[in-house]
Formats: structure tokens, C-alpha cells, sequence
């Protein structure tokens, strides 16, 4: 058998169970999405992306629907610009594209840890079962059927991280560093950062054994280019995301380390304990912040990787394999040995020498077993070694629901579980072949009965649908609609009938620029109340009625949803263009926002065109339009023009502003979001790109394989 034909048949094998567990992805159905109350918010950066391709031909640089506006591209939750996240959704529209996605990385991870095995010479059983531990893998499986789709795409980068690093220190192979690049500025692109910093911790401790300790000059200068090239490949969005920071709000630092699980015990339990109850209701968390017990939460602490059994029987028979073999070795000292495997020396008696790819995995078990541990004590919160690290770097304190540190540690229960079965595959007889292969399929069963019968999908909120759609409707295609709803579940929605959600209250928003005029580092315009509000609750409707914020409106409503969905609305509100009069300076400018919309120097602009990332009014400058305003948040990356001349732009509640001329003129105003730190970075990623495909296409150059201690020499 042809070693491409091998590879070929172990894809498959890996691939199969993707159809198992993606099913409910897989099918075309646009009446159902994913499960999760945040999936449609997190995702939805993508699912405008794919609306507006559709409508302009192009991706817009700014989403205007998520609270009074965001970056869409140049933003630290978005995955827009990475393609194995974004390309399923701009092809088949949000709601189906992210259940693609969601099976594409369920194969991709698989896929991974076949690549991973592969890099550390596993066999072919290894492979292929290292590829089924990560495609099962309960971190990433139950992020996904929660909704958070951004923490659990970037757990299938694991395992190619890995892989390609193995490849850069330990071989000569060009496309490895390319590879490991690619794959840290994508996972960097998934939309979020948490897994950035264990992966880092995972290559340091790589880079030490396999480079440092091991004196490998040209390994280290090979992982060293490829940390240059994942900078610069990054660009476009490392450059605007660093830039942002300070218009970043940020969680609140967390307490002692986050949620403390109680019995340490229960936390490496996680990784060999599939059953949802004992997370939910035999294991006790204490939370810090509100000083109380409860349990633990599936999203953040189920691990599950290879039942308890399956571990007892793989380590029972290593360690029956070691002793009947009867290992001598020639060092006595604990620390001797394992300066053994670091310096390729020979531990066991002449008649056994120590391979260099035993070596390896020797010091492979010590870095697995390390991370585990470190990893294990960062997810279960509140140990001593965390509390100090927090204490001393108070960047650490955003790094919170620290239970997601689990996913690292039971990425590394896999790799040593495969590096198990390689040994005993190779050890084993014929008839101690079969035995671990039938292990292996019932691991797979085992691990299959998990996630055959946990729920997928749900069905897609028709309802709030089409409330939107008949409010859209009454209002007309061309108005600018904004809403206020508590819950930010629906954005499909939102996103599907061009309606601004104005209150999304996550943890995560954006901060405008400093005011120039009004209010000092305030913006109070953001606050204030919209047009319209939608609720579900009758009851939450009348309570705005008696505040006197809302009245009730509920013409035009289809009669099967009038129960459901109902309306709220206000006269008061500010329009979402409007100029503002002379006056204003005359002792409005430092009044709350409230008076605003009962003022009566206030102008609505209806000679306004919008096309998400760009805004253009008409505006009559006289003593009724001193200032134009714009209910846009006000962020870094905004060009003014006034009559076709770039002017400075003004910023007054958070809110894009300009100076109108007073000469009784029409003027044209013009508002673009254009930010220079993206180009730039899209500039250095487009050049670094193609400098990585010429490297890649070049000839290669054939050097002599570097003679090692328990290599032959050429003489031999």
C-alpha cells in the first residue's frame, strides 16, 4: 500500500464521524440556528458581511446595527477577514453558512490532530485516534452547542499549532513555518483572544524542550522567523486591534483567579467524566464576585476527552509492557534520566539503546504532563500559584471564566493518550492488536453517545421576524429604524431587516473618541432612549407605559403575533441625523441628554443617504444648523468632507459631528469610515502573503541531515 493511499484511508477514517456529529449542521434548513442566547451577536459581524455582498458587491468596513455602531472588520470579536470562519456564511447567508462553519471545524479539528500525530511520528492508529480524540473533544463540542462560536473555533487550531511547531524545530521542512504562522494569525483571527495566551504558554514550553534544552541553533532560528511571520501576517489585524485598545471596554477584572472549584479532585475528573450532571449538579463552584456556591456551568467546564476505563487499561498496559521487558537503567537518579532524554543520551543498557524518537516522546510525556497541571490549576481557580499571577499582572484580570483553560488541558490529555496507543500498537502482538483496536471503537462509541442525542439547533424566531418586517414595512425601505430590545438573541433579525439594535448590554462594546464640544469624555447621546421598543412581556410593557418613557402602539401588527411581540414608542426621541441651532451654545451644551429631544433647537436632516460605512446629508447652513450631528459613535477611523474638502471632525456626545457654515448655503457633507491602522496592516499582510507563496514556491535546497549522538555516522 502506497504511503499516499495510507494517508488517504486514514482521512477518512478521521472524517467519518463528522456526519454523526454535524448532521443538524450539515442539513440545509434556514427555520433552524444554532443553540445559544449570545451565537447570533457574536456572529453576526459575518452575517451582515454576507447581507451587504449581496447588496453592494463589496464588505462594508463598519456595522451600524449593533448599538450606535462598530468596527466590522477591524474589530477584536470579529472573524470577518478570516476565511475558514467567514467564506460558508458569505456563501449561503448567516443562518445556515454558521452552521456549515460549525461542521467544517468540527472536521478541521480532526484533521488537526491527525496532522499533530503525524508531525510527532505517531503510527497510523495513533493518527487516526488522535484525530477522534480532538474531533470528540467536550471543550470545543459543547462551546459549539452553546453558541460560542469564536472560543470554540479556535480550539481546532490546537492541534495544527502543534504539529507545525513540532515540524519547525525538528525537521527542515519550509512549509512548516509557513504553516504555523498561517495557522496562530488565524486562530488570532477566530474573534476572540483568550486561547492566544495558552497556546503561547504551549509554544514556549515546546520551543524549550525541543530548542532550547536541546542547544538546536537552527530550530530556534526557524521558530523564531515563524513569531516574525505570524506578526506580519496578522497585520490587518493585529495593527487596528492594538491601536483600539483604550476604545475597548473592558470586563471587570476578575477575583481571586476566577470561579473556584472546590474539590481539585473534580477537576481532572473533568476530562474522563462525560455525564452533563456531574458539571451542572455534583460539582461545587464558588464565585468571588458574588460570593456565593453554585455549579459549574457546561460552556466553560466541560472537558471530556477519553472515558476513565480506556485511560486505566492504556496505562495498566504500558506499564505492564515496561516492567516485563525488563528496562535496565543505566542511570540511577531520577534527574539522570530525564537529562537523558533531553541530551539524546543512552538511558537503558547497550542492548537497548534509547532512539531519538523515544527521547522525544519521553520529554513530550513531561511537557504534556506539565501542562496538564499548570492548565488544571488555572481552570479550577483560586490556587495559590493563579492569585499571585493576577496579583502581579493585572492584564491576567481579563482573562476570565478561567474554567476555559480546561480545553488546553484536555487538548494534552488527548496527545498523551495517542502517544499511549502508538507505544502499544508497536509493542503489542497480533492478538494484543485487536484487543486495543476494539478499545479504541468503544472509546469512539462511547464518545459518539455523548453528542447523539445533546440538541444542535433550535428553531428560528419567526415571530420577532416578523414584527421587524411589519415595522419595516409601515416605515419604509429607505428610513434608518432603531430598537431597543432587552436581549441580544435575535440579531438575525435585527441584521435581516436593516434595524438597528440600540441597547446590545453585553460585557463587551466600544468606547467613542473624547468629545471636542459638550460634554468632557462623555457619551451621554448614546443613552438615550430610541424610537421604538420591542417586547415580549406584556407585563414589561406597561411598566414603560407608567414611566412615561413608552406608549403602547400596536397598529398593523400580524393578529398570530400581537400576544408576543409588542410595540412601544416614543415622540421624543432624536432623529438619527439632525442639526443642531446657535443656541445650543447658549447653555444646552452641558445638559443631560434627556432635554435634548424636547428642545427646540433641533432640526431632523431628512436629506440623508446611508450606505453602512458611508453617510452623506444635505444641509442648509444658517442660524438653525450650526452643527450637524449624526447618531454614529464617534470612532477612531471617521473622515469628514464638507462640499468635496477634507475638514477636522467634531465629536459631541460620542456622536459624529460637524461645523456648518453659516452663509445660508446648501452644503454636502460627507462621513466615511476609512482607518488607516487597517490599511496599513492589510498592506503588510498582502505583502507578507505573497512573500510566503514566492518562499514556498522556490526550489528547494537539499543539506546533508546534521549527525547525531544516536545517529549512525557515515562511517558507520
Amino acid at each position: 500500500m502506497s504511503r499516499r493511499f495510507r494517508f488517504a484511508l486514514e482521512w477518512v477514517l478521521v472524517l467519518l464521524p463528522v456526519f454523526f456529529v454535524a448532521q443538524d449542521w450539515l442539513r440545509y434548513d434556514t427555520t433552524t440556528i444554532l443553540v445559544g442566547h449570545e451565537m447570533e451577536w457574536l456572529t453576526g459581524h459575518v452575517t451582515l458581511a454576507s447581507d451587504a455582498l449581496r447588496e453592494t458587491g463589496r464588505i462594508p468596513r463598519w456595522n451600524p446595527y449593533y448599538n450606535t455602531g462598530e468596527p466590522l472588520l477591524d474589530n477584536a470579536f470579529s472573524f470577518v477577514m478570516n476565511p475558514l470562519s467567514s467564506l460558508p456564511t458569505l456563501l449561503a447567508g448567516g443562518v445556515q453558512g454558521i452552521k456549515w462553519s460549525s461542521a467544517f471545524y468540527v472536521a478541521f479539528a480532526a484533521l488537526g490532530g491527525w496532522y499533530c500525530g503525524y508531525a510527532m511520528g505517531l503510527n497510523g492508529v495513533g493518527r487516526v485516534f488522535l484525530g477522534w480524540l480532538l474531533l470528540f473533544k467536550g471543550n470545543q463540542q459543547m462551546m459549539l452547542r452553546t453558541g460560542y462560536f469564536q472560543l470554540a473555533v479556535q480550539q481546532a487550531y490546537f492541534g495544527w499549532i502543534l504539529g507545525g511547531a513540532i515540524e519547525v524545530l525538528r525537521t527542515r521542512k519550509r512549509y512548516a513555518v509557513v504553516l504555523t504562522a498561517l495557522m496562530v494569525m488565524l486562530m488570532f483571527w477566530a474573534g476572540n483572544v483568550w486561547y492566544i495566551l495558552p497556546v503561547l504558554v504551549m509554544l514556549t514550553a515546546v520551543t524549550l524542550s525541543e530548542g532550547v534544552l536541546l542547544r538546536n541553533t537552527l530550530g530556534l532560528r526557524r521558530m523564531a522567523l515563524a513569531g516574525v511571520l505570524t506578526l506580519a501576517l496578522g497585520a490587518a489585524y493585529i495593527v487596528p486591534v492594538v491601536q483600539e485598545q483604550p476604545s475597548i471596554a473592558r470586563h471587570a477584572p476578575e477575583k481571586r483567579a476566577g470561579w473556584e472549584i472546590q474539590n481539585p479532585l473534580d477537576a481532572y475528573a473533568l476530562y474522563v467524566r462525560g455525564d452533563y450532571e456531574f458539571v451542572t449538579e455534583e460539582m461545587t463552584v464558588y464565585d468571588p464576585h458574588f460570593e456565593t456556591m453554585g455549579n459549574g456551568w457546561l460552556n466553560i467546564h466541560y472537558s471530556f476527552v477519553v472515558p476513565f476505563w480506556f485511560v486505566v487499561l492504556v496505562v495498566g498496559a504500558v506499564l505492564y509492557g515496561l516492567l516485563r521487558h525488563r528496562v535496565r537503567w543505566r542511570y540511577n537518579r531520577i534527574t539522570g534520566f530525564f537529562i537523558a532524554a533531553f541530551q539524546l543520551r543512552n538511558i537503558t543498557a547497550p542492548r537497548q539503546p534509547m532512539t531519538p524518537q523515544t527521547a522525544f516522546y519521553l520529554r513530550f510525556a513531561l511537557i504534556g504532563g506539565v501542562m496538564i497541571v499548570l492548565m488544571t490549576l488555572w481552570g479550577m481557580g483560586g490556587t495559590s500559584l493563579f492569585v499571585w499571577l493576577y496579583e502581579q499582572f493585572p492584564l491576567l484580570g481579563q482573562w476570565r471564566f478561567v474554567g476555559r483553560a480546561l480545553a488546553m488541558g484536555s487538548f494534552w490529555v488527548a496527545i498523551l493518550t495517542a502517544i499511549m496507543v502508538h507505544w502499544l500498537w508497536m509493542r503489542a502482538s497480533m492478538r494484543g492488536r485487536g484487543a486495543l483496536l476494539l478499545g479504541c471503537a468503544l472509546v469512539l462509541i462511547e464518545l459518539g453517545s455523548f453528542w447523539g442525542y445533546s440538541p444542535n439547533v433550535i428553531a428560528y424566531h419567526e415571530e420577532y421576524d416578523a414584527c421587524l418586517a411589519d415595522l419595516r414595512a409601515r416605515e419604509g425601505e429607505d428610513a434608518f429604524l432603531t430598537v431597543e430590545y432587552l436581549g441580544y438573541n435575535i440579531m438575525t433579525s435585527f441584521l435581516k431587516h436593516k434595524v438597528r439594535h440600540w441597547s446590545i448590554e453585553a460585557d463587551f462594546y466600544m468606547i467613542p473618541e473624547p468629545n471636542t464640544l459638550g460634554w468632557v469624555d462623555d457619551f451621554t447621546l448614546a443613552r438615550e432612549n430610541p424610537p421604538y421598543y420591542l417586547v415580549l412581556d406584556g407585563n414589561v410593557s406597561s411598566n414603560l407605559v407608567q414611566d412615561g418613557q413608552y406608549l403602547p402602539d400596536r397598529k398593523s401588527l400580524p393578529s398570530q403575533y400581537t400576544e408576543q411581540c409588542l410595540w412601544a414608542y416614543t415622540d421624543k426621541a432624536l432623529p438619527h441625523a439632525f442639526s443642531i441651532g446657535a443656541e445650543w451654545q447658549q447653555g444646552y451644551a452641558d445638559l443631560p441628554a434627556e432635554y435634548w429631544g424636547y428642545a427646540n433647537f433641533i432640526t431632523p436632516v431628512t436629506a440623508l443617504y446611508r450606505e453602512y460605512d458611508t453617510i452623506a446629508l444635505v444641509v442648509e447652513g444658517n442660524a438653525k444648523a450650526d452643527y450637524v450631528l449624526v447618531m454614529e459613535s464617534a470612532f477612531r477611523g471617521w473622515q469628514a468632507t464638507l462640499n468635496g474638502e477634507r475638514v477636522p471632525l467634531e465629536i459631541i456626545g460620542g456622536m459624529l459631528a460637524l461645523k456648518v457654515p453659516q452663509d445660508g448655503q446648501l452644503h454636502q457633507i460627507l462621513f466615511e469610515y476609512r482607518p488607516q491602522e487597517f490599511i496599513i496592516g492589510a498592506f503588510i499582510t498582502l505583502v507578507s502573503a505573497v512573500g510566503c507563496v514566492i518562499a514556498l514556491l522556490l526550489p528547494r535546497r537539499h543539506h546533508r541531515a546534521p549527525v547525531t549522538e544516536n545517529a549512525p555516522s557515515e562511517t558507520t
